[in-house]
């Protein structure tokens, strides 16, 4: 296995590249011996060139890293799918960062067509304790999922799994008024971030901010607290909308 190391502030990023139940390809990093939470983060849409190698892909998984969690970067298999190829992706994939011993608990991490699966994908991973959808595209899941993506989103409002939802306001595949309606129509608890005068594909240096703000909000924790399994998840709240700048 090909190893390949990216440093940044705290624990580093060493990955190795493992072959998936699903037949999936992912980047995965052993998580420290006490942290017990591993995180899996997913790309945008293979077709117009998303990959794992997406700076937001890379800056979630580096961040988590730096703080002990284990890691997996999903490759998917497939960008013409309803939602059942890459949400079995995802479920390989926890598979995978389980059989690490000290892996108890999973969050899932999507930028752009991947954080729709993130959203549906959260309800078939029974050890997910949330997810995180960073500029997710409602205004085309209907293409990007063959007429299903409104059956994928429909998931995120039957579970109250702490969510994160960071939104470019001048996102080209989701206008304000698409993601406020889906925000609304989540139930608790949730933070959504908009990133004012951000694109969809400019929101990467506001990441490691947005996280570390959700799991206070979410778990009262910081990062190194979160990778420990060092949380507790606070009674419902209602959303809090913040601006990026």
């Amino acid at each position: 296995r090909h190893k390949e190391e990216e440093t940044m502030e705290g624990r580093a990023l060493v990955e190795s590249w493992v072959r998936l139940r699903s037949g999936a390809w992912a980047r995965v990093s052993r998580g420290s011996p006490e942290a017990t939470v591993g995180v899996i983060v997913l790309h945008p849409w293979g077709p117009l060139g998303g990959s794992i190698h997406d700076p937001h892909v890379v800056t979630a998984a580096r961040l988590f890293a730096s703080a002990g969690c284990a890691t997996a970067r999903v490759s998917f298999r497939t960008g013409f799918s309803c939602g059942s190829s890459p949400t079995a992706d995802v479920q390989a994939a926890a598979e995978a960062l389980l059989e690490q011993d000290t892996v108890t608990r999973l969050l899932i991490v999507g930028y752009s067509y991947g954080s729709i699966v993130a959203v549906a994908a959260a309800t078939a991973v029974p050890e997910a304790v949330g997810f995180v959808a960073i500029n997710p595209p409602l205004d085309v899941a209907w293409a990007l999922f063959l007429f299903n993506g409104h059956q994928l989103l429909d998931q995120g409002k039957k579970t109250p799994l702490p969510k994160l939802l960071i939104h470019a306001t001048r996102d080209q595949f989701c206008s304000n008024e698409s993601f406020d309606a889906f925000v609304d129509a989540l139930p608790d608890v949730k933070l959504a971030v908009n990133v004012q005068g951000a694109n969809h594909f400019d929101v990467v240096r506001h990441l490691p901010d947005a996280i570390r703000r959700f799991l206070r909000h979410a778990f009262d924790c910081d990062l190194q607290r979160f990778a420990k399994g060092d949380f507790h998840r606070p009674p419902p709240s209602q959303v809090v909308v913040e601006e990026g700048n």
